[in-house]
């Protein structure tokens, strides 16, 4: 029975051997050439000499990894010639050969970062030229020969071979489109995250190895998703979505007065607002049914009807206006914050609407948590490509 691989492993080989085979072809072909076209160079047949350990390491990047931004045409070249650079001048800067080695490899990253030609067998490059430079490698023009010299040998090879891949893969995604995509055109979307199967699928058509995990993949799309979808919802404002129109009760309103306001709008709740229209609670169906449950009656229509109805007298066991059963912790948001920073209180608020004041902290309108999910959804679908005509309509 034939092992399956394991996971990390899949992730590792997701090429195929045609692949797989030829990057080890291009790898051996150009430390073969390189050797080669040195010995006759430097006039010594078998020798070598002008083959750099680094360069192997840079023929690896650049055949087995061709996606990473290390293995690209400017890091192969300034990597290498940088770092070369760097090596000789802290070598003759320097007299310990310690600290010559430390320095030059330090200030080889650096120039490397700061010159956006990252390329590890740099560092291993900037190496050989401090050890050059003191005399314990052969004493050749060391920028020029054996660096320049290896890195215009491989270069061209890296060329071709980018060719072969962009081809390649160009018949490969031809190939996905038109066996997935259009099969798969009328599905609707899920709204579903990607799953860590899903980016193993993707790896997979996309037949490279990448030199970043499949979780920061994962995590690169999903924050690349959320500012997308972030950019899409920001356009909107609370006032677009807000209900303006809702029943206002003050402190004494009778709790029948403010039940019939409940069933008679659209509103998920009613705000209670003091003489200056500032809010100072909310009362939903929720508070109705919470203190009607502490009432002696028998059954749920009888106990609610009790609540509501007024207790006739100066004396009362049980609320009697909004002010004694309104919510008085809920969150408000002002009229001109994006969508997006309300998505962020909707948790906090607990089902209830948030209450949307003026630049004044009067009442401006109340906005219920499932217009901020209709609106999120919304921008998502048009985010994917979806339903693009679909629009939330500004509330009155």
């Amino acid at each position: 029975m034939k092992k399956q691989v394991s996971l990390p492993l899949r992730w590792l080989l997701p090429v195929d051997w045609s692949q797989r085979l030829l990057a080890a072809g291009f790898a051996g072909t150009a430390l073969w050439l390189i050797w080669m076209l040195g010995d006759v160079l430097a006039g010594v047949p078998q020798q070598g000499h002008l083959l750099m350990g680094s360069i192997a390491a840079s023929s690896f990047l650049v055949f087995v990894v061709p996606h990473s931004p290390m293995a690209k045409p400017w890091p192969l070249f300034g990597g290498h010639l940088v770092s070369a650079v760097v090596g000789v001048l802290i070598a003759s800067l320097v007299p310990d050969q310690a600290s010559a080695v430390g320095l030059g490899v330090g200030f080889a990253v650096l120039a490397m970062y700061q010159l956006r030609c990252l390329h590890p067998p740099g560092a291993a490059t900037a190496l050989a030229a401090v050890l050059a430079h003191k005399g314990l490698l052969p004493g050749y023009p060391f920028v020029a020969v054996p660096v320049l010299f290896n890195v215009l040998v491989l270069l061209p090879l890296s060329l071709v071979y980018g060719k072969l891949m962009r081809l390649y893969e160009k018949r490969s995604s031809a190939a996905v489109t038109n066996d997935s995509v259009i099969q798969d055109s009328g599905a609707q979307p899920t709204g579903g995250a990607v799953l860590a199967e899903d980016i193993d699928a993707a790896l997979n058509e996309l037949h490279a190895v990448l030199d970043v995990s499949r979780d920061d993949l994962a995590l690169i799309y999903r924050l690349a998703e959320q500012h997308a979808l972030h950019r899409d919802v920001t356009g909107q404002r609370c006032a677009d979505l807000m209900l303006s129109d809702s029943p206002l009760m003050e402190f004494g309103s009778e709790l029948e007065e403010v039940w019939l306001a409940l069933q008679q709008s659209d509103v998920p709740a009613v705000p209670v607002v003091d003489r200056a229209r500032r809010v100072i609670g909310l009362v939903s169906e929720r508070e109705f049914v919470s203190h009607a449950a502490q009432l002696p009656h028998p059954g749920w229509q009888a106990k609610l009807r009790g609540l509501v109805k007024r207790t006739p007298g100066p004396n009362s066991d049980k609320p009697e206006v909004a002010g004694q059963i309104m919510q008085t912790d809920f969150v408000s948001i002002q009229q001109d914050e994006p969508v997006m920073v309300a998505l962020g209180l909707a948790r906090q608020a607990g089902g209830q609407p948030i209450v949307v004041l003026d630049e004044e902290n009067r009442l401006a309108g109340l906005l219920p948590v499932d217009r901020i999910i209709d609106a999120v959804y919304q921008a998502r679908l048009h985010h994917h490509g979806e339903w693009d005509d679909m629009a939330f309509p500004n509330a009155a």
